[in-house]
């Protein structure tokens, strides 16, 4: 996916780790949009919601695991 082309091109690491801040800094914000979903009962909102949520925080695991083995 986007997310861990982009990441794997970033070499220096100060730099990767903010990237990956920015994307858990997002995916904060899509918990904060479901729960909003939620409240207004709009159930297919929150479930795409959810499906990017977990889709970044794949990423982010698939990346950590490929730098590190």
């Amino acid at each position: 996916g986007w997310t861990v082309y982009i990441l794997s091109r970033i070499s220096d690491e100060k730099r990767r780790k903010k990237a990956v801040r920015d994307i858990r800094n997002e995916i904060e914000i899509l918990s904060e949009k479901i729960d909003d979903a939620k409240a207004d009962g709009n159930k297919q909102a929150r479930y795409e919601l959810k499906r990017i949520q977990f889709e970044l925080l794949d990423k982010i695991d698939v990346y950590r695991t490929s730098k590190t083995s």
